[in-house]
């Protein structure tokens, strides 16, 4: 509430200016100015206290995720291992194997999947943060998903959707025109800015609220191959061929982006933060994360050539997403390397 008493202190004075000085020098233009400022400030001040008595929110599907997470926390005093990311991370990880993989091997912490599909990472970093801050977790290793990241703008069919606005927040939109324009992105900077606006001017949250503490459903997310699913030969011509990484170029602003979340996350108490590059069937992609896992260390790559000849049958969905029984054949690869990996952050 310390923002909303500071916006009613300034509406207030420019209030109190208006009758003292009853507009004498200001002209016609100024004082409807003045009203309209006014009349912004008591509204939002107004409307910060409904959402606050009646425990109001923007709805968001990576909110809700982020609060059975904390919700699960809450139970345990163990440190936890977070996999954070969109889809492939919530449909192609089996976070129940993983985990019993690891009490396996004797290691005892409770692994949360912090996702959900078609999630942006500017969204999952804002949630993250703020479960951080409001829980006082410290992860023992935080392995996030490369893959659904360095795009700064959203996507067209997310930019006038309501749901985006909740995360852009200063520090977000901060990171999204640092991208936006390096590359040269000024519509997506315009974006950016409007969503930025709308976030703190709480414009059309009406359309999409939520009770603080809303849920959903939290862990594995399977899905099975449909008619689309990508054909057998294409998928082992894909899977075979290895991508050109010769020809991949990615600009320094959204490796800048990565590099500067894990120093945020690890001020945060993250005693470590782990990229992930989880396997496409598309040689295309699979160069693009290979890259971006090379020059982001520490990075898990699942890119290996024995695991894709496992996963070449009808294990895709399409051509970036697994079946459920891929999701097995993957997790049982994941666990042979982040099992070893926890274990090592043990015995520190």
């Amino acid at each position: 509430m310390k923002t909303e008493a500071l916006v009613l202190l300034l509406g207030s004075l420019l209030l109190a200016s208006l009758f003292v000085f009853r507009l004498q020098d200001v002209t016609r233009l100024g004082r409807c100015v003045a009203a309209f400022v006014a009349g912004l400030v008591i509204v939002q001040v107004v409307l910060g206290v409904v959402l606050s008595v009646f425990h109001l929110e923007r709805q968001s599907y990576f909110l809700m995720v982020a609060n059975a997470v904390k919700a699960r926390l809450e139970k345990t005093s163990a440190q936890p291992v977070f996999l954070v990311g969109a889809s492939r991370t919530a449909r192609d990880v089996d976070g129940s194997l993983l985990e019993r993989r690891m009490m396996e091997a004797g290691i005892h912490h409770p692994l949360v999947q912090l996702s959900y599909p078609g999630r942006y990472a500017f969204e999952q970093e804002f949630y993250l943060e703020r479960l951080l801050k409001e829980s006082g977790v410290k992860p023992k290793l935080m392995l996030i998903e490369l893959g659904s990241d360095l795009r700064a703008a959203l996507a067209n069919v997310n930019r006038f959707k309501n749901e985006p606005i909740a995360f852009h927040d200063a520090p977000r939109v901060y990171e999204m025109l640092r991208i936006q324009l390096g590359l040269g992105d000024y519509e997506g900077a315009l974006v950016s800015l409007r969503h930025m606006a709308a976030h703190y001017l709480n414009m059309g949250i009406a359309r999409n609220l939520a009770r603080e503490g809303s849920q959903v459903r939290l862990g594995f997310m399977p899905e099975e191959a449909t008619p689309s699913a990508p054909s057998a030969e294409r998928l082992a011509a894909e899977l075979a061929q290895e991508g050109d990484t010769q020809r991949v170029e990615i600009a320094e602003v959204l490796l800048d982006f990565r590099r500067r979340q894990r120093a945020r996350l690890e001020r945060l108490g993250v005693e470590q933060v782990i990229y992930v590059h989880y396997p496409s069937a598309a040689s295309n992609t699979r160069a693009r994360l290979d890259v971006l896992c090379q020059r982001l260390q520490p990075c898990i790559s699942l890119n290996d050539p024995g695991l894709r000849r496992q996963l070449n049958g009808p294990f895709w969905t399409d051509m970036g997403h697994l079946t459920a029984g891929g999701a097995r054949i993957l997790t049982e690869a994941y666990a042979k390397i982040l099992v070893p990996e926890i274990g090592r952050h043990d015995a520190r």
